[in-house]
Protein backbone atom coordinates (compact mmCIF):
# COMPACT_ATOMS: atom_id res chain seq x y z
CA UNK A 1 0.00 0.00 0.00
CA UNK A 2 1.16 3.33 -0.83
CA UNK A 3 2.23 6.36 1.86
CA UNK A 4 0.54 9.64 0.84
CA UNK A 5 0.73 13.09 2.56
CA UNK A 6 -1.66 14.95 -0.01
CA UNK A 7 -4.56 14.44 -2.18
CA UNK A 8 -4.58 16.93 -5.56
CA UNK A 9 -8.36 16.99 -6.98
CA UNK A 10 -8.47 18.67 -10.76
CA UNK A 11 -11.91 19.04 -11.91
CA UNK A 12 -12.78 19.08 -15.70
CA UNK A 13 -16.32 18.50 -14.83
CA UNK A 14 -19.47 20.50 -15.85
CA UNK A 15 -19.86 21.13 -11.73
CA UNK A 16 -18.66 22.08 -8.81
CA UNK A 17 -16.49 19.88 -6.69
CA UNK A 18 -15.21 19.16 -3.06
CA UNK A 19 -12.30 16.98 -1.38
CA UNK A 20 -13.08 14.92 1.04
CA UNK A 21 -10.89 12.10 2.64
CA UNK A 22 -12.37 9.04 4.38
CA UNK A 23 -10.22 7.11 7.36
CA UNK A 24 -10.93 3.80 8.07
CA UNK A 25 -12.05 3.40 11.53
CA UNK A 26 -12.90 0.21 12.42
CA UNK A 27 -14.34 -1.20 9.14
CA UNK A 28 -16.50 1.46 7.73
CA UNK A 29 -15.40 4.91 5.92
CA UNK A 30 -15.62 8.28 7.97
CA UNK A 31 -15.45 11.59 6.21
CA UNK A 32 -12.70 13.32 8.24
CA UNK A 33 -11.89 16.50 6.46
CA UNK A 34 -12.62 19.67 7.57
CA UNK A 35 -15.97 20.98 6.38
CA UNK A 36 -15.01 24.81 6.96
CA UNK A 37 -13.73 27.30 4.72
CA UNK A 38 -13.82 27.56 1.19
CA UNK A 39 -13.82 24.18 -0.41
CA UNK A 40 -15.53 24.46 -3.44
CA UNK A 41 -13.58 23.29 -7.14
CA UNK A 42 -14.76 24.79 -9.77
CA UNK A 43 -14.53 23.73 -13.44
CA UNK A 44 -11.33 23.34 -15.01
CA UNK A 45 -9.80 24.28 -11.79
CA UNK A 46 -7.84 22.07 -8.80
CA UNK A 47 -7.24 22.31 -5.13
CA UNK A 48 -4.67 20.14 -2.64
CA UNK A 49 -5.57 19.15 0.99
CA UNK A 50 -2.26 18.39 2.94
CA UNK A 51 -3.24 15.70 5.20
CA UNK A 52 -1.42 17.16 7.82
CA UNK A 53 -4.42 19.85 8.31
CA UNK A 54 -6.60 17.14 9.66
CA UNK A 55 -7.10 16.65 13.67
CA UNK A 56 -6.47 13.02 15.30
CA UNK A 57 -5.16 11.48 11.89
CA UNK A 58 -1.96 9.73 12.68
CA UNK A 59 0.98 8.13 10.69
CA UNK A 60 -0.55 4.70 9.17
CA UNK A 61 -3.76 5.02 9.42
CA UNK A 62 -5.86 3.99 6.18
CA UNK A 63 -6.96 6.99 4.03
CA UNK A 64 -8.97 7.67 0.53
CA UNK A 65 -10.43 10.61 -1.28
CA UNK A 66 -13.86 11.01 -1.93
CA UNK A 67 -14.88 13.46 -4.62
CA UNK A 68 -18.29 15.38 -3.19
CA UNK A 69 -20.08 16.53 -6.81
CA UNK A 70 -22.13 19.71 -5.58
CA UNK A 71 -26.33 18.77 -6.60
CA UNK A 72 -24.42 15.33 -7.96
CA UNK A 73 -23.28 11.94 -7.50
CA UNK A 74 -20.42 11.35 -5.49
CA UNK A 75 -17.55 9.38 -6.01
CA UNK A 76 -15.21 7.80 -3.69
CA UNK A 77 -11.50 6.05 -4.94
CA UNK A 78 -10.82 2.56 -5.14
CA UNK A 79 -7.29 2.95 -4.21
CA UNK A 80 -6.11 2.93 -0.39
CA UNK A 81 -3.27 4.39 1.21
CA UNK A 82 -1.49 5.03 4.51
CA UNK A 83 -1.05 8.26 5.91
CA UNK A 84 2.50 9.27 6.33
CA UNK A 85 3.10 13.29 6.62
CA UNK A 86 6.75 12.52 4.24
CA UNK A 87 4.29 10.82 2.29
CA UNK A 88 3.69 11.83 -1.57
CA UNK A 89 0.97 13.98 -3.50
CA UNK A 90 -1.67 11.68 -5.10
CA UNK A 91 -3.28 13.29 -8.08
CA UNK A 92 -7.21 12.12 -9.08
CA UNK A 93 -9.59 14.04 -11.49
CA UNK A 94 -13.13 14.19 -12.03
CA UNK A 95 -15.03 14.73 -15.55
CA UNK A 96 -18.08 14.47 -16.74
CA UNK A 97 -21.62 16.01 -15.58
CA UNK A 98 -23.13 16.03 -12.13
CA UNK A 99 -25.36 12.18 -12.53
CA UNK A 100 -22.67 10.96 -14.91
CA UNK A 101 -18.80 11.47 -13.77
CA UNK A 102 -15.80 9.75 -13.85
CA UNK A 103 -12.99 9.45 -11.07
CA UNK A 104 -9.45 9.02 -11.80
CA UNK A 105 -5.61 8.58 -10.48
CA UNK A 106 -3.20 10.83 -12.89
Amino acid sequence: MENVRSFKLKNNGDFVARIQVLKLLGDKWHNVAPTSGYRDICKHAERTFDLQGITGLSAGEKVKLKAEVVLGKDKTATEEFLYDPAGLAVAYEISGTTLSNKLKRK
